[in-house]
């Protein structure tokens, strides 16, 4: 409105402007009548020639990265790059866009800047503390006045850029030896060398010092020069299957605390596995919420990003308690499983559910953080973990500095 109110005063001054042209005649007239279509000349070449002719691309991170995945609490650079092919000069350009989250939380950009003398524009700038989520630009809006400020130009680049930022993951923590305490026959960390052999050939490798006679592929040693051995699949070792607790309790008296909380259960789950993908021991993923999700129907790494890709969106959102659930779906786990329980909830009912999952001939073990639960009989379930023999762990240190540090590049 304010715009068309412009542009009124504009036509009010150039209608009376010409009739004092017509009925008043003399030097000043004609003067004062060439400067307003002069002026409004420029106006309309600018409207025309001006900000139509802007073209530009948004940058996200480095030139050479072309995945669009981050770490939560890297720092993510943007760079806009716009340039205009008129001739008509534009004293500075106002940009503004906006960063939509995927839970529809919205970040607001704006900036001034200056075109230089090849009429480029560079606008830069950077975030520091993104949380784990799917992030899309909204539709760059660049805005200018002319050079005597009377009427704005408006024009949007729509340049739907997206990216995805990976939740934090725990390096300083030593896996191996957390998980080391559950040995025997179920023991993740048995290697895939140590895994007994079928008797199913599946190829060719080099030969191994030590590799008996009837191992030596004849025909390969002769054809390639050397010595190859022939290799065998292996039987399928127990599985591990980390289970994140989505559940949070109602009426929570520190939101922000529980979900700090949660933050933490998904980056020990995403550092489960990527140890598991390390170690060439793929770790399946069970998030029950109130819709489950499982990486079971995925086969190879494509579980694992699957698996990665959950986390980034995945909210607290179940209904029911971890321990009440796990009671209910032992029947539908793989026999002799290690179940890596990722909870909040180091009550007496965990630990109960832990226990009878052993007796099923099941293998957990409990990773923790401290969260609104921790009043709940923390010590009780504490000390029936420990009675029963279960590993449990308390990762709320490192999740404190995790989140001090602002997360892994």
């Amino acid at each position: 409105m304010k715009r068309k109110t412009k542009w009124l005063a504009l036509l009010a001054l150039y209608s009376t402007s010409l009739l004092y042209y017509l009925f008043q005649g003399g030097r000043s007239s004609i003067l004062l009548f060439g400067i307003l279509n002069a002026l409004l000349l420029y106006l309309l070449l600018y409207y025309v020639l001006g900000m139509r002719k802007l073209t530009g691309a948004r940058q996200i991170g480095e030139s050479n990265q072309h995945d669009k995945q981050y770490m939560a609490g890297q720092k993510i650079a943007v760079q806009v790059r716009l340039q205009h092919s008129s001739l008509i000069p534009m004293p500075y350009m106002k940009l503004e866009e906006q960063l939509v989250r995927h839970d529809g939380t919205v970040q607001h950009m704006q900036g001034t800047v200056i075109p230089n003398v090849f009429r480029e524009v560079e606008w830069t700038y950077s975030f520091d503390q993104l949380k784990r989520g799917i992030y899309q630009f909204s539709p760059l809006a660049c805005s200018t006045f002319d050079v005597f400020g009377l009427i704005e130009y408006k024009r949007t680049i729509d340049s739907p850029d997206q990216f995805q930022v990976l939740p934090r993951l725990m390096s300083d923590v030593n896996w191996e030896q957390l998980l080391s305490g559950n040995k025997g026959r179920y023991h993740l960390h048995s290697h895939d060398r140590m895994a007994k052999e079928s008797n199913q050939q599946s190829g060719i490798r080099d030969y191994v010092y030590g590799d008996r006679l009837s191992r030596v592929h004849w025909n390969a040693t002769a054809r390639t020069g050397h010595w190859k051995s022939k290799d065998y699949e292996k039987e399928a070792m127990p599985k591990g299957i980390v289970i994140l607790d989505r559940y949070r309790p109602l009426g929570a008296a520190d939101k922000a605390r529980d979900d700090d909380s949660f933050e933490a259960l998904v980056s020990i789950a995403a550092s489960l596995l990527q140890y598991g993908m390390q170690q060439q021991q793929l770790f399946a993923l069970l998030s029950p919420g109130k819709e489950l999700w499982s990486s079971s129907s995925f086969y190879g790494t494509a579980a694992y990003w699957q698996s990665m890709k959950h986390l980034v969106t995945v909210e607290p959102d179940s209904e029911r308690p971890l321990s009440l659930l796990l009671q209910r779906a032992m029947l539908d786990l793989p026999l002799g499983s290690t179940l890596m329980i990722v909870t909040a909830d180091a009550s007496s009912e965990m630990a109960a559910a832990a226990a009878l999952l052993k007796q099923k001939g099941f293998s957990p073990i409990i990773f923790y953080t401290k969260g609104q639960r921790k009043e709940q009989a923390h010590d009780s379930g504490m000390r029936a973990l420990a009675y029963s023999g279960i590993p449990f762990h308390d990762l709320s240190a490192h999740a404190q500095m995790l989140k001090a540090a602002g997360g892994e590049g």
